[in-house]
């Protein structure tokens, strides 16, 4: 499209970064409006180790947010389930956002090798 390797890289780190950014705010903020208050109340009660287990981890959330989600978002686990389930945590809005951009190598990666492949196929047809 832009019939150069840096010019289509910038492009399309910035847009996949920027629609990322988005889907992870809507997830996370779907999460705690529909889901967070039920599934802490049920929590809250039990007496269960998996619910002292989640809120031991929840308050890591707190103190650490920007860290734990980072590390999370650097594992290979499903973007979208990740985001839900972080929504039932007390990680803060801006802990989640900062933590989220951790992502961003990823998306490095993935476009470097598209451009990559992208000017290696444009070269052979020439």
């Amino acid at each position: 499209m832009f019939d150069s390797f840096w010019k289509g890289f910038l492009v399309a780190v910035s847009v996949i970064f920027v629609g990322m950014m988005l889907g992870a705010l809507c997830a996370i903020l779907l999460s705690r409006f529909l889901f967070a208050d039920f599934l802490k109340r049920k929590l809250a009660k039990n007496k269960h180790k998996y619910a002292r287990n989640f809120r031991t981890i929840d308050k890591e959330f707190v103190t650490n947010g920007i860290l734990m989600v980072a590390l999370i978002r650097l594992m290979a686990v499903n973007f979208g389930v990740v985001s839900y389930l972080l929504g039932v945590t007390s990680v803060s809005l801006i802990d989640y956002l900062i933590g989220t951009t951790a992502t961003i190598v990823y998306i490095i990666l993935f476009v470097l090798i598209g451009c990559t492949i992208w000017e290696a196929t444009a070269n052979e047809s020439d």
